[in-house]
């Protein structure tokens, strides 16, 4: 005979890395929760113009929010991302900054040219595109609301800007820090394998088993830059920019191995808004 007890369903949230196929998987959390229970804003300077009152209470976050969300939650969270090749990673980055006219370094980056050597070289460009994944789960955003920023970038894009231009720690503890996150995380996947992660989380939450998702922006139109084109050159630019990431990659594919051979994820049943789940202790 069993006996039943409450179960608290701790909100999930999805750190979403640029460029790391989150738009498909954000689609997908989206599709699993009542718009209410979703918070909308996935940027920093959504963040900040937030009341207390609008960000708690949900059932679901996910944006390029890093820890800032996690402060100004002031609770727990079912913590979850996804990682990319770094080399795919940087080149989708580049032609996202590429095509879209309202990113604060969508005029620079047109000024030099789709010259990739150039760009690498580029002081603000580098800066940018170096070690992002890295930077996503080891910057807090507390230590760089005061960036002097090497680019204007004003209104709207300024916390992002602050956040993604500020000078980053050494090579190790950069990757110190990013694979203590992760391994901190309650999963963790990869954009080449997307649909194995849905499935864990799925599993975690009492969902129906996924199915494989459609990919979405996987590589903006107009964009001058294909990673099969690139030349050995090209490759060694990216992997200049790239030497945490790909550490940090490396290591999450080991720490990915590891779980997967000591556990297995409990099935938690996800209420409804308003409800409680129960399960048998």
């Amino acid at each position: 005979m069993f006996r039943f007890r409450y179960v608290t369903v701790l909100p999930l949230y999805f750190w979403h890395i640029p460029k790391t196929a989150g738009t498909s998987f954000i689609q997908w959390l989206d599709s699993h929760h009542e718009p209410d229970d979703v918070f909308a804003p996935q940027l920093l300077p959504q963040l900040e113009a937030t009341r207390d009152e609008d960000l708690r209470g949900r059932l679901l976050y996910r944006g390029h929010l890093a820890d800032e969300l996690s402060r100004r939650l002031a609770g727990p969270t079912v913590d979850i991302t996804l990682l990319r090749n770094p080399r795919a990673r940087t080149v989708s980055h580049l032609c996202h900054i590429w095509r879209a006219p309202e990113h604060y370094l969508h005029d620079r980056l047109h000024r030099i040219g789709n010259d990739l050597a150039a760009v690498v070289q580029d002081p603000v460009l580098r800066l940018a595109l170096t070690d992002v994944q890295a930077r996503y789960l080891a910057t807090s955003t507390a230590d760089t609301r005061d960036t002097r920023l090497p680019e204007e970038a004003t209104g709207f894009f300024l916390a992002q800007a602050r956040y993604e231009l500020a000078a980053l720690p050494s090579k190790p503890v950069l990757v110190h820090r990013a694979t203590q996150r992760l391994r901190r995380m309650a999963d963790f996947g990869f954009a080449e394998e997307l649909d194995a992660l849905a499935q864990r989380v799925a599993n975690r939450r009492g969902w129906p088993p996924a199915t494989a998702m459609p990919r979405s922006n996987v590589r903006p139109a107009g964009a001058p830059w294909e990673l099969p084109a690139l030349t050995p050159g090209d490759l060694r630019a990216l992997d200049s920019l790239n030497r945490a990431d790909s550490a940090l990659y490396q290591a999450a594919r080991r720490l990915v191995q590891l779980r997967a051979v000591r556990s297995t994820p409990a099935r938690i049943p996800f209420p409804r808004r308003g409800e409680r789940a129960t399960a048998p202790v």
